[in-house]
C-alpha cells in the first residue's frame, strides 16, 4: 500500500522515513499554497488543451533528442527496449534550454504558465530533499546538490486507444527515472 502523507503532518518526518525504507514511494498531501494550487489548476488545463490539438498542430513543436524537449507523438518513445512501443503522447519542456520554437502558440500564455510550473515543482523538490537531509542526519547535502536544477518536466498522455496491441505492449514501459526524485502530478 502506498503511503499518504500530509506534509505539514508533525509525524511528516517519521512518516517520510518509513515510507522511503519500505515502499519507496509517497503520496504527498497539503504541498502547494493556494496560489500554486491555482496555477497548476490552470497548468493541467492547458495541457488537456494541448493534447487535444489536431496532431498536425502537436507536431509543429517536435520532440528534438539534442536536447530532449518538445511533442513525441503515441508511439514514438519505447523506454524499455525489450517490447514494443510505448502507448502515449507527451511533451517534454524545461526553463533554460527550451527553444522559442518549442512552446506552442495555440493556447495563450502556455510557456508563462510552464515556467511557472517549473518553479513549483523545483520548490517542492528543495522541500522534500530538506526532509531527507534532516532525516539522513547530513546537513544540506542533497539540497546543496539541487542548487541549480537540470530538470526535465513532462507530461505524458495516455488517449483512449482501440486498436490491436502487440505482445508486451503497454502505456509505458518498465523502466527507471533517472534523478534525485520524481514527482509525478495526477491530473484527474
Amino acid at each position: 500500500m502506498i503511503p499518504v502523507i500530509d506534509f505539514k503532518s508533525e509525524t511528516v518526518l517519521d512518516e517520510i522515513r518509513e515510507a522511503y525504507t519500505t515502499v519507496g514511494f509517497a503520496v504527498f498531501t497539503n504541498t502547494l499554497s493556494s496560489y500554486d494550487q491555482m496555477i497548476m489548476a490552470i497548468w493541467f488545463d492547458d495541457m488537456k488543451k494541448f493534447f487535444q490539438l489536431p496532431l498536425d498542430k502537436k507536431k509543429k513543436y517536435s520532440y528534438q533528442s539534442e536536447t530532449n524537449l518538445g511533442y513525441s507523438v503515441m508511439g514514438a518513445e519505447n523506454v524499455d527496449p525489450t517490447a514494443p512501443s510505448d502507448m502515449k503522447e507527451s511533451f517534454n519542456y524545461n526553463n533554460t534550454r527550451m527553444d522559442k520554437s518549442l512552446w506552442p502558440t495555440e493556447i495563450e500564455e502556455f510557456d508563462k504558465v510552464a515556467l511557472e510550473s517549473i518553479r513549483i515543482a523545483d520548490d517542492l523538490t528543495m522541500r522534500i530533499l530538506e526532509k531527507f537531509d534532516t532525516i539522513l542526519g547530513c546537513g544540506t547535502t542533497l539540497v546543496d546538490a539541487h542548487k541549480e536544477p537540470y530538470n526535465t518536466t513532462r507530461i505524458i498522455h495516455y488517449p483512449a486507444y482501440t486498436g490491436e496491441l502487440e505482445p508486451n505492449q503497454m502505456r509505458i514501459g518498465e523502466h527507471s527515472d533517472y534523478g534525485t526524485i520524481t514527482l509525478l502530478w495526477q491530473i484527474n
